[in-house]
């Protein structure tokens, strides 16, 4: 999913590799190579018996130039209102990466926390080999200017190692590593005595969360099977202008990171990949994790090591892989380049950097029609 980034003349997201602009009233869509940005002539990339369409990579969202929090807005006071007798006396954990929705979801308890009285954990769960131990400082960090106490735990090493050793990392519609991440906050919240998980889902971040928070956010219960989400009804304007108002950015996001995860999250796109093994601490097993799997499920397919490291095809299944990485050398060779790799992510820091006013929208009342009307270009599933 993409809520898309604000540019001169338009708008721009990244979703995996694939590129979306609409730039000066023009649409185009391109890939992310590790030569830079190249836009392509079509929605549709085909190389002998490979096939890439490039709008089924892409399901965007709305741009980040609408917000409830506009100058006046009552949608933080009435979610403290709505949710503090509900937790009044109660001890809740907030799943806290230190990231924008995190942040945002912390600061709103936080208030409810001043009025009626609950016991409020940020916990942090850190996976190693996955991401770097500065991670865990940068969590403290934001969590400290929140005023808040941070639990920060992980999941086994051993049991981490193996799934890096026998599945090797986390891909696209497989990530093992978010069951194991859910897992250890679901047992430290149960050893808090905390009644109650808060979670930063937004339902503009794609679809799926829409369809399933739009009811909570309508009739303001935002409370459903022990599950908190107090910024449900949040756009990305939103959680972005809360965080700068605070003081707590992720040094992540000033890196060109869209959201803060695992460096080694299968849906991060190639720009947020540069330079990053380094920063892991222990570089030396990702390597050789890459290459077991390689030689267990690419090499066949006659990828090339160095293109299935330098254009992070661990990402993909084998198959949509072999047809990413012909079609990444046919954009290279016909299409036109248009900006370096790591600019895209210097365009997406710009809301970081630049306060914006957003264009009010009232997320009680929203609907698939608003969505429509909205999202540039119109998600295909919404009939």
């Amino acid at each position: 999913m993409v809520e898309l980034a604000p540019i001169d003349r338009g708008v721009l997201g990244v979703s995996s590799d694939v590129v979306y602009a609409r730039v000066g009233g023009e649409e185009w869509f391109g890939l992310e190579t590790r030569f830079g940005v190249f836009r392509w002539w079509s929605t549709v990339v085909e190389v002998g018996r490979w096939r890439l369409d490039l709008v089924q990579w892409f399901e965007p969202g709305i741009p980040a130039v609408y917000g409830a929090l506009y100058r006046g807005s009552p949608m933080i006071e009435e979610v403290v209102k709505v949710l503090g007798p509900r937790l009044r006396g109660r001890t809740v954990v907030i799943s806290f990466s230190g990231g924008k929705d995190s942040v945002a979801a912390a600061h709103v308890v936080s208030r409810i926390c001043e009025r009626w009285g609950l016991r409020a954990y940020a916990v942090y769960i850190h996976m190693p080999y996955l991401e770097p131990p500065a991670f865990i400082d940068e969590a403290r960090r934001v969590a400290s200017r929140l005023g808040l106490d941070l639990v920060v735990s992980e999941p086994p090493r051993r049991l981490v190692r193996r799934y890096l050793i026998e599945e090797g990392l986390p891909f696209r519609r497989s990530r093992w590593c978010t069951y194991l991440k859910t897992r250890r906050l679901r047992e430290v919240a149960r050893a808090l005595g905390a009644r109650y998980i808060v979670v930063g889902d937004r339902m503009w971040e794609n679809v799926k969360r829409f369809r399933r928070l739009r009811p909570l956010v309508e009739k303001m219960t935002l409370v459903k099977k022990g599950i908190v989400y107090p910024v449900a009804w949040a756009t990305l304007l939103d959680v972005i202008s809360l965080a700068r108002s605070l003081g707590c950015v992720h040094t992540a996001y000033l890196r060109g990171w869209s959201r803060v995860s695992c460096t080694l999250c299968p849906y991060k796109s190639l720009h947020e990949l540069v330079n990053e093994l380094d920063r892991l601490e222990d570089p030396g097993l990702i390597e050789h994790v890459l290459r077991l799997e390689w030689r267990r499920w690419y090499r066949d397919l006659r990828i090339e090591f160095r293109d299935f490291v330098e254009e992070a095809l661990w990402r993909f299944a084998p198959r949509p892989a072999k047809a990413m990485l012909a079609a990444k050398e046919v954009v290279c060779e016909r299409g036109e380049k248009v900006m370096g790799l790591t600019d895209a992510g210097s365009e997406l820091t710009r809301l970081w950097r630049e306060a914006v006013e957003p264009i009010p929208i009232d997320p009680r009342r929203a609907s698939i029609e608003l969505w429509r009307r909205l999202a540039l270009p119109a998600p295909k599933d919404l009939d």
